[in-house]
């Protein structure tokens, strides 16, 4: 594993991170290329150097009075319920598909968060069945998505404007920016869901 990691120029990270040959002109072209996953060195170095900056302990911890806030809102809510309820929607998509968007600056409609997500996943996969209907259940929200992560469309003072900032700069190389904020929204969202309705699953 370690030798694969480190010889980039054997095992190139260019070409994607899942089946389809991010390199072929034909391939599909709703998923962006991730900055972050499907690049390498030296490009992949600067970019990774640079988010290590901008995530600081610092700037995370920042974040928590917010995320409490949301999160003591959304139990005071469920816990008035008064029956049973669903923890996944009712309670870990609550909650990520509030903050995440709202950390980067985002107006992406919550009714769409799903389906992006979905058509993120099926997309590392070959362009069977479940691939087509999921792009089909998104085709009316994929343009919104992309334009949502453009930079004028990304709200000030959000972590977001900070990744366009840090690319004026120099942190990053230019026109990274964009892929950056995309990548922080789709990948943020559905790992994030996943690993708070297992928490809740395990302490049931």
């Amino acid at each position: 594993v370690g030798v694969v990691m480190k010889d980039y120029q054997r095992f190139s990270s260019i070409a994607g991170i899942g089946l389809i040959d991010k390199r072929d002109p034909e391939s599909d072209k709703l998923r962006k290329t991730s900055p972050m996953t499907e690049a390498d060195p030296p490009v992949h170095t600067k970019t990774r150097a640079g988010m290590q900056k901008l995530l600081s302990p610092v700037v995370v911890r920042g974040w928590r009075a917010r995320y409490e806030q949301v999160a003591d809102g959304i139990v005071d809510r469920v816990a008035g319920i008064g029956g049973p309820f669903d923890a996944v929607k009712e309670m870990a998509e609550d909650m990520v598909y509030t903050v995440i968007p709202e950390s980067l600056g985002l107006d992406v409609p919550r009714e769409h968060l799903p389906g992006i997500g979905e058509m993120n996943f099926f997309s590392l996969g070959p362009m069977n069945e479940l691939r087509r209907q999921s792009l089909a259940r998104v085709r009316d929200a994929v343009d919104y998505y992309e334009r949502a992560a453009e930079r004028e469309n990304v709200r000030p003072a959000t972590f977001g404007d900070t990744i366009y900032q840090a690319e004026d700069a120099g942190v990053f190389e230019p026109g990274i920016g964009i892929g950056l904020v995309r990548t922080f929204l789709r990948g943020g969202t559905d790992t994030s869901i996943a690993a708070i309705s297992s928490l809740l699953m395990l302490n049931n």
